[in-house]
């Protein structure tokens, strides 16, 4: 059960990063360098702090 926890947690945290990476995507096609600048920003500190929230997780309930 923990395992699983971790698991859909890492899961969850890759969409939402890659969420972010296509939003930014397509503001700098519609030409919105403000809100591109804002979720390149939100996903590269979004990749380093889920990641070891990840491993937390990963070694509490691996």
């Amino acid at each position: 059960m923990g395992f699983s926890i971790a698991i859909g947690m890492g899961l969850c945290i890759f969409i939402q990063v890659m969420l972010n990476v296509v939003a930014a995507i397509v503001f700098l096609i519609m030409g919105r360098r403000e809100l591109v600048k804002s979720f390149f920003i939100s996903a590269a500190v979004l990749v380093p702090v889920g990641f070891f929230t990840w491993l937390i997780l990963l070694s509490i309930y691996g």
